[in-house]
């Protein structure tokens, strides 16, 4: 029976409970320790109470979680120092330690008191933030990011907890408040900055004090926690064993005080769980070993290609592909098998002895035919050079098969690292600039700094051939998006084609899609995203009709919405006939326009190259477009839309490409057509160059570009059909 008296004393437990009551009523006897967790929990809902429901939640609630918590780490830190000073280490308790209560036992029920007292905080924490997001999305959704916030509160308060009563032990001095907020202040915001960031040390993530700080892609709902799980997981126990550890070496310290008889076996605890935190350090060690791996054999390849020695507007070295059929199976161990066949036009190629493909190193080749017979492959790094059997004359069927796991990660020079691309079970980036499939050409996927390596795609352009291109997906649990038409999603399988000129990117995850037939687009979002996404769609959908009452835009240049926040997705908003948002945009309005405008006419990257607008007025034709949409609807006195991105060419002077002020001109001509009321004569006057075509591709030339109304179109058209049109 627990509690009886048995000759020696009361039974351990029932000291150890007595000690706990005793130390918690120590703790809770005053009325503002008792009220600053609800103070703590009003600023947690003030502050989620503050994020709009067209906001990312779980982005925004980061930012604030992650500053209360750090901030809450200060009172953790001196709560634990409080409770050691207040008997253990007081000259004038010295008398306590004649007691028949261990030092273990103390110890344990001062740190269980104070670690109860902080979980309330972490209970506050997670219901909070259960609530606000059961508003938005799943319940399994919700609880999941829940305990991704319990978790991290928990095992930051459980570790600082612990190092503050280690420090008041070793310190009996009151020098020790200092020395607290001085491992506080390191242990979070300067552990942030000056190692983490600074020097790139990410396997000191585990011992910052609170790991929610740590950047460590964990802003979105895309795939944050999904990249941090296994670290995080480790990273908790050796948290955990590493409190441990602290709590028994303390005791040890104060056992050196008193004599006792338990001496070795205190010292034998105590290197035991040392030993312990060390074992648990190896597999976070050996995660971190495997990330940085490929990392170091790339910048062991002297065959890589040197930032320096890149041009950014550089026009790579590249030949036609007449199409691609790929079929893409993903294994139970999250293997990729790849079966493709490219066919090769000879136009390019005549007198060639060698064919230069560029493949990702993360893929093994298993084999290669070229017009079925077996060819001998070079390969260093990206780069591969099939061995033709005779010069080309004809086209070329290209067959090849490889396989391989794809979790690329790479340092960088300041900062924390960047997935690159991964695939794990059904969570999926692999993005077309990397080379998941081969492309044509020698081409540079990444690139060699003095710090490390970058991506290619950043500063400079690849090239990808327009070419047909057939996908076929299996093996993956949930559908993956891309930015082709999907043909067929039936029993486990899906199909996608189109035409392919910017490369092919697959995301595949807690995606949810749009129900078809509410817009013109199709289009994919994150769960926390779908306030944001729903009410930006219904102004595309208004803006779309507006257009369609008067342009021909049956053949959108966009027909896909993908939404999918990843800050490591280095690519333009466009791929194909997908419009891919990979950032949060607070500004509703122009992110629709933006987008519309895409869907209208198109890219414009190559705007660059027009050096006389005299020449090329393409650019203002696109901005008279929505200033004809702003004068009707009686949007153009707002500053933002006269000075904003959508009709600034109308704007613009001392624009060495405008000398002569066309588009203010052109502007200016359009307002007395206005006042007259001639709307129906200027909408018809840019529809005739409408259906020309506005886009505005990098290559100028309609070879280059591949588009068929790619042409410049000169001012002296202008003048012309207006005096057709309007009769002047």
């Amino acid at each position: 029976m627990m509690g009886h008296w048995d000759g020696e004393g009361y039974l351990p437990m029932h000291k150890w409970l007595r000690q706990f009551r005793f130390e918690l009523d120590m703790i809770l006897r005053r009325p503002s320790i008792i009220a600053l967790p609800f103070l703590f929990g009003a600023l947690l809902w003030w502050s989620l109470s503050r994020i709009k429901p067209t906001d990312h939640l779980f982005s925004e609630a980061y930012s604030y979680y992650s500053m209360l918590h750090t901030m809450s780490l200060g009172l953790v830190m001196l709560l634990g120092i409080l409770t050691i000073r207040r008997d253990v280490r007081r000259p004038s308790y010295e008398w306590s330690a004649g007691l028949p209560v261990s030092y273990g036992t103390i110890i344990s029920a001062k740190y269980m008191a104070g670690l109860l007292y902080f979980t309330s905080y972490t209970v506050l924490a997670g219901g909070i933030y259960f609530w606000f997001s059961s508003q938005q999305v799943t319940s399994q959704i919700t609880m999941q990011y829940t305990m991704f916030f319990t978790a991290n509160f928990e095992v930051s308060y459980a570790v600082t907890l612990a190092l503050a009563m280690l420090l008041a032990i070793c310190i009996p001095n009151r020098i020790v408040y200092l020395i607290g907020f001085c491992a506080w202040m390191f242990g979070t915001f300067f552990m942030e900055i000056f190692i983490l960031e600074r020097f790139s040390l990410d396997i000191l993530r585990t011992f910052h004090l609170s790991q929610l700080f740590v950047g460590s892609g964990n802003y979105t709902d895309t795939w944050g926690l999904v990249l941090a799980k296994d670290e995080l997981h480790s990273s908790h126990l050796f948290v955990l064993a590493f409190t441990l550890m602290l709590l028994v070496i303390g005791v040890t310290v104060l056992q050196q005080l008193r004599p006792s008889k338990h001496r070795r076996r205190t010292w034998g605890l105590g290197i035991c769980s040392v030993m312990l935190a060390a074992a648990v350090f190896v597999p976070y060690a050996m995660i971190w070993q495997g990330l940085n791996k490929m990392d170091k054999n790339r910048l062991a390849d002297p065959s890589l290609y040197k930032l320096e020695n890149i041009q950014f507007d550089r026009q790579p070295e590249i030949y036609g592909v007449k199409d691609y059929d790929i079929r893409l199976q993903k294994l139970k161990d999250d293997t990729l098998q790849a079966e493709v066949t490219m066919n090769i036009p000879a136009d390019d190629l005549v007198g060639k002895t060698e064919l230069p493909l560029t493949l990702n190193r993360m893929f093994q080749i298993r084999h290669v035919k070229v017009n079925g017979q077996e060819v001998t492959v070079k390969r260093q790094g990206e780069k591969l050079s099939l061995e033709l059997s005779q010069v080309v004359t004809d086209p070329l069927k290209v067959e090849m098969s490889y396989s391989g796991k794809v979790l690329d990660y790479s340092k960088t020079s300041r900062g924390t690292g960047r997935y690159y691309a991964f695939v794990k079970g059904e969570d999926v980036f692999l993005p077309g600039y990397l080379a998941w499939y081969p492309i044509p050409g020698d081409q540079p996927i990444y690139l060699r700094d003095q710090d490390g390596i970058e991506l290619g795609s950043i500063f400079t352009n690849l090239g990808f051939p327009r070419s047909d291109f057939k996908l076929t997906l299996s093996g993956f649990e949930k559908p993956l998006y891309t930015s082709l038409t999907e043909i067929t999603r039936e029993s486990g399988e899906q199909v996608y084609s189109g035409e392919v000129h910017d490369g092919v990117t697959l995301f595949g995850g807690e995606l949810e899609e749009l129900e078809q037939g509410t817009t013109p687009l199709h289009v994919v979002y994150t769960p926390y995203s779908k306030v944001w996404t729903e009410q930006i769609v219904q102004r595309i959908n208004e803006l779309d009709q507006y257009f369609n009452a008067w342009l021909p835009t049956d053949a959108r240049k966009v027909k896909q919405l993908l939404f999918v926040p990843y800050q490591n997705y280095n690519h333009p908003d466009t791929e194909n006939n997908a419009y891919v948002l990979n950032y949060i945009s607070v500004d509703q309005e122009y992110m629709s326009q933006i987008i519309v405008n895409r869907m209208l006419v198109g890219t414009r990257l190559g705007d660059y190259l027009i050096d006389d607008v005299q020449g090329d007025i393409r650019m203002q034709l696109r901005a008279l477009l929505w200033y004809v949409y702003y004068c009707e609807n009686g949007l153009l006195n707002e500053e933002k839309n006269i000075n904003g991105y959508m009709i600034s060419e109308l704007y613009a002077r001392d624009w060495d490409k405008d000398e002569k002020e066309l588009g203010i001109q052109m502007r200016k001509q359009v307002d007395e057509a206005v006042k007259l009321g001639k709307y129906d004569q200027i909408k018809k006057l840019l529809k005739h160059f409408y259906v020309q075509g506005l886009e505005i591709p990098i290559g100028l030339d309609q070879e280059a570009s591949g588009l068929e109304q790619n042409r410049p179109i000169p001012y002296s058209a202008w003048e012309e059909q207006w005096k057709k049109v309007m009769g002047e």
